[in-house]
């Protein structure tokens, strides 16, 4: 069974190269967390090698009745997301249960205009309306020009979060964590990467992205205490619970990566009550919240046979404070792109997955359920089952 796991870590090494190779206009990350001290690293000069090299693992698997469940989770969710990226349609529900482990139902209504009636009412306090005539408004009043003050105050954001995180987990003292301004083509306008032990959150200026002062106050909450600090506590779990050579590398499209993004974005209702959450970050975060829920219906009315029309007319209306090249971009990449098509939908679900989670717990419960995240990497089937 070892020889089997340490061919996973070979394999994803290998595949994460192809994909990084450059011979591929759509090639994307593989390899999101490589914790393993092996250094096997498998050669592959096609996708098809790829997916001959996967099959033969699942099928060695499936040899061993006791072998790991998660890494069995893992790779199945490996064949799926490879297969699309070949071309092969999957519908969403399909591909979002294999990949991240639950069935991509619409977002309620009620949510929907619950979100928005918070959202209307934050922004009375700043005399604006959640209209697209006070877009403008917004974007002068709370828009940061310059790329280093937004680093500046996601820096003092960063201290702020992590006093409050590490109130209830044991900080991981090998963290460091370094703070840059990229200019990269990419949907993401700040994303985490780790080499060599040091986590660096990057701020993506490229003239696409927009960024607002409570944007700046909320993202390290997501990013560096939600994704840098666990990302670090799992690299020690997985040597502490002598956990199998296959689970010390994760991909961007295995299971826990829905658990991770769904608990980095819940992550101030777990540190903070509600009257703590100050209003101006509070005001972008339930923006933030309202797109990723809106854009996850609008994406399984595509899925589900509608135009893009009705897609944009269903964001439009309530999206006020979103440009609508963000709305046409956002919509498209959901329906077109097989990396982007699982992942964004998870944010919403996932969110309010933990959001209900924070919600029910006791004051006094909250550390025992952070730690459960931080200090293990969790059970995804399990986790939804409870959600």
């Amino acid at each position: 069974m070892d020889s089997i796991y340490e061919e996973v870590v070979g394999f994803y090494r290998g595949w994460h190269k192809l994909e990084m190779s450059g011979i591929y206009s759509d090639g994307h990350e593989i390899v999101d967390q490589d914790w393993s001290p092996l250094s096997r690293c498998d050669s592959f000069s096609s996708r098809r090698e790829v997916l001959g090299a996967l099959n033969g693992l699942r099928r060695n698997l499936d040899e061993h009745h006791d072998a790991d469940q998660m890494v069995r989770d893992n790779l199945r969710a490996s064949e799926t997301y490879l297969r699309a990226t070949l071309g092969e349609r999957f519908a969403i529900r399909d591909y979002v249960a294999s990949l991240y482990l639950y069935d991509p139902a619409p977002i309620p209504e009620r949510t929907l205009r619950a979100t928005a009636a918070e959202v209307r009412e934050l922004c009375s306090r700043f005399g604006l309306r959640y209209s697209p005539e006070d877009r403008a408004a917004y974007f002068a009043r709370f828009r940061v020009e310059s790329a280093q003050e937004v680093a500046e105050l996601a820096r003092a954001g960063q201290d702020y979060w992590l006093e409050r995180l590490y109130r209830h987990i044991e900080p991981p003292q090998e963290l460091k964590i370094e703070v840059q301004i990229v200019r990269k083509d990419e949907p993401w306008s700040f994303f985490l990467s780790t080499e060599a032990g040091i986590a660096t959150f990057s701020i993506n200026a490229h003239p696409r992205h927009i960024f607002t002062r409570g944007q700046c106050q909320y993202i390290t909450s997501h990013e560096v205490a939600g994704h840098a600090v666990q990302n670090s506590c799992w690299a020690r779990a997985v040597i502490r619970d002598e956990l199998p050579a296959a689970l010390h590398i994760h991909a961007t499209h295995h299971p826990t990566a829905a658990l991770k993004e769904g608990i980095a974005q819940a992550l101030p209702y777990f540190l903070c009550e509600r009257s703590e959450l100050d209003p101006e970050m509070m005001l972008a975060k339930k923006l933030r919240e309202l797109r990723d829920m809106t854009l996850a219906n609008a994406q399984l009315m595509l899925e589900g046979g509608g135009s893009v029309t009705a897609a944009w007319d269903y964001c439009a209306s309530r999206l006020s404070f979103v440009e609508p090249f963000e709305i046409e971009r956002d919509i498209a990449n959901r329906a077109l792109k097989p990396a982007e098509r699982a992942y964004q939908h998870c944010y919403a679900p996932s969110f309010l997955a933990f959001l209900r989670v924070a919600e029910r717990l006791g004051q006094g419960e909250v550390g025992d359920f952070l730690r459960s995240h931080y200090h293990r990497i969790p059970s995804v089937s399990e986790f939804w089952r409870r959600a």
